[in-house]
């Protein structure tokens, strides 16, 4: 290999070098905004999970003839909730 080779290998070398160093901050950032968002859509999948289990114990109290009150505090749901179901 001549010595104008070895001279592009590690200009190129030193480039990517650079250049990956300079999108570090780039990339972490992303990952960030990736984990938050990950996190985000957990919690809100949680909540709709829990409020869909809620109306469905509901629906099951009602069909079982229980009083409204019981169901409204059982459930966390309001009364006109529970009316529509």
């Amino acid at each position: 290999m001549n010595e104008y080779n070895k001279f592009i290998r590690f200009d190129w070398a030193a480039k990517r070098m650079l250049r990956d160093k300079g999108n570090f901050g780039v990339l972490e950032g992303r990952a960030e905004g990736r984990a938050e968002g990950l996190a985000e859509g957990l919690a809100v999948g949680r909540a709709e999970g829990a409020a869909d289990a809620a109306r469905d114990n509901a629906r099951r109290m009602k069909a079982d003839n229980m009083p409204l009150e019981m169901i409204v505090k059982y459930t966390g749901l309001t009364a006109d909730e529970i009316e529509t179901l």
